[in-house]
């Protein structure tokens, strides 16, 4: 071990009142023989355990194994699971559609959708909001670079769908009825796989100021 530090796991395991079984620690600092123990620490593990459950004080030779850190938590917490976090891109687009069924009868279109069954189209100013779950990255404290969302959704979604006919224009909504439910099932099938190995945790589409759908992939 060279001069310094470091921080780890291990299993140390010693008889008598030395016995430390699956324990976390922190790595002596050791410098030429003479290493102190931090301030906080009670407990020391290593082969020069003191005979007849004496006490060790002092400087103590490099092949110290470990001191336990169970009365230091703030060390210990540096090994713990990073918080899961979402994190949310909004992007706006503006379409034309009409929703309608071909498998109905133009009354039956009629009395289903009324306004927006209109034959000669209706828009609106659509907001799709991006949300990616995941671990915050110990050396960026991000979760997601957002702008990489972003490149990625106008790229694969707004790019083709913004000022478009929706029932017209859009390849990945080709087929469908577009009402809001059906697009918003559609972005992620185009979505989710584009963003991997980020995981798309949900989008939501607002059609109106007052209407908007939901889709967790499910």
């Amino acid at each position: 071990m060279r001069n310094g530090s470091a921080l780890g796991w291990g299993r140390c395991v010693f008889g008598g009142p030395w016995l430390v079984e699956r324990v976390p620690f922190f790595i002596a600092h050791v410098m030429r023989g003479n290493a102190r123990l931090p301030a906080g620490v009670d407990s020391l593990v290593g082969r020069n355990r003191p005979a007849h459950g004496g006490t060790q004080t002092g400087a103590f030779p490099p092949h110290l194994l470990a001191i336990h850190i169970g009365s230091l938590p703030s060390l210990a917490g540096r090994n713990a699971r990073m918080p899961i976090v979402t994190v949310t891109r909004r992007l706006r687009f503006n379409a034309a559609h009409r929703v309608h069924n071909p498998a109905l009868t133009d009354e039956e279109n009629a009395r289903i959708f009324g306004k927006c069954n209109n034959k000669n189209w209706h828009g609106h100013n659509y907001v799709l909001e991006v949300s990616v779950t995941g671990p915050i990255d110990a050396t960026t404290g991000y979760v997601v670079d957002l702008g990489v969302v972003r490149d990625i959704v106008e790229r694969e979604v707004i790019d083709k769908t913004d000022h478009r006919n929706l029932n017209l224009e859009v390849d990945y909504l080709s087929g469908l009825n577009p009402t809001s439910e059906n697009i918003i099932v559609a972005m992620w099938g185009v979505i989710e796989p584009a963003l991997k190995p980020a995981r798309l945790q949900r989008l939501r589409l607002w059609e109106t100021e007052n209407n908007y759908v939901e889709y967790e992939g499910e």
